[in-house]
């Protein structure tokens, strides 16, 4: 049966595919509820198969679309600085390796309900989340996680060492250091990242697994050329890529809100196909055609430039609807300002003004 041409719009791409016409519906199939199964299975067998490292890479992008940057207060120094995504790094300070059962129970779930009620109470930004558990090369597991709300520094520290200090993990520390306050998290700004969701991806779904893969590749070459021999390849892979480290549990999850968001769908016009035709004969835009979709890669602004003023209503109203946060940041602390408004080269000198002269510049 024909199918309705739609256009999904993504973060750096767009894909054309025809959406199925369907008169009623029991709900999945036998076989597509034993996939989703199997799917949920390998979220939580300690590596990143490709479904999973799609369904992050769709929260992601629909996290950095949702979310515009901002100019948020800065209690250190007293002014406002521009501000796009936290990126937060937590590490276990405790020699002895802990499992990702008990990391998640006593560390990364609680710090998680602090950051989404104690510090979401004030800034409703905490409640949108996306994190993602590695383990180091000595096999202890440590987290990512990236927020657009900006959170100091000192309170994530505190409330991370809090909770290391009741799970026991710092007692080992306190007797060599005299403290249970060791620098055991990260945390730095990407305001002058240019592809956010572009950068949050590989970041957050890079993965041993990933780096074999272009490994085999090179080697493959390598091998072709006569430049390395046959018995040697899997020895040249390995060396280059190591041992995937499996963790035993989940390895990546998201706030609720993320989790059951879709990419924005709408129909594809004629319109819509000479916009991305005059893209790909300027070289602005390149395709990829499979037998069932189509995939446009391309650089757009926020929101595409290839919808009407209509169709743009509609996405931002979609993305607010995701996280319902839009225009909930409070009054006199942040000032959105869409993203394409920004001068990447005027940032540094913006960057510090006080409130009253960011007023004057914007207006």
């Amino acid at each position: 049966m024909q199918g309705i041409p739609v256009i999904q719009i993504r973060g750096s791409s767009l894909l054309l595919y025809d959406e199925p016409i369907r008169l009623y519906s029991n709900g999945p199939s036998a076989r597509r509820q034993q996939n989703m199964k199997d799917q949920a299975k390998k979220a939580y067998s300690g590596g990143m198969s490709q479904g999973s490292r799609k369904r992050l890479a769709k929260a992601i992008t629909i996290m950095t679309q949702a979310i515009k940057p901002r100019w948020v207060f800065n209690p250190v120094n007293k002014l406002h600085d521009y501000h796009t995504f936290s990126f937060i790094t937590l590490t276990v300070a405790s020699q002895k390796n802990i499992t990702a059962a008990f990391a998640y129970r006593y560390l990364l779930g609680p710090f998680l309900d602090w950051m989404t009620k104690t510090i979401g109470n004030k800034n409703p930004l905490a409640k949108t989340y996306i994190w993602k558990a590695e383990l180091q090369k000595r096999g202890q597991i440590h987290y990512h996680i990236t927020t657009p709300a900006f959170i100091h520094w000192r309170a994530i520290r505190s409330k991370w060492n809090e909770l290391q200090h009741k799970a026991g993990l710092l007692n080992q520390y306190a007797l060599q250091h005299g403290h249970f306050d060791p620098n055991g998290t990260d945390i730095h700004k990407t305001q002058h990242v240019r592809k956010m969701d572009r950068y949050l991806i590989k970041e957050l779904t890079k993965s041993v697994n990933a780096q074999k893969l272009y490994a085999k590749r090179v080697v493959d070459s390598l091998v072709k050329a006569g430049e390395i021999a046959e018995d040697k390849r899997q020895q040249f892979i390995d060396e280059y890529t190591g041992e995937e480290m499996k963790i035993a549990g989940k390895v990546w999850g998201c706030s609720s809100d993320l989790a059951g968001a879709n990419y924005y769908t709408l129909e594809l016009t004629r319109a819509h196909e000479r916009k991305i035709q005059e893209w790909i004969d300027q070289g602005k835009a390149w395709k990829k055609t499979d037998d069932f979709f189509e995939i446009v890669y391309c650089d757009m602004s926020d929101p595409p430039d290839l919808l009407s003023q209509k169709e743009k209503n509609n996405f931002e109203e979609h993305l607010k609807r995701v996280t319902g946060k839009a225009d909930s940041a409070p009054i006199g602390e942040t000032m959105d300002i869409p993203a394409a408004y920004v001068d990447m080269e005027l940032l540094d000198i913006l960057q510090g003004y006080t409130w009253q002269q960011l007023e004057i510049v914007m207006n």
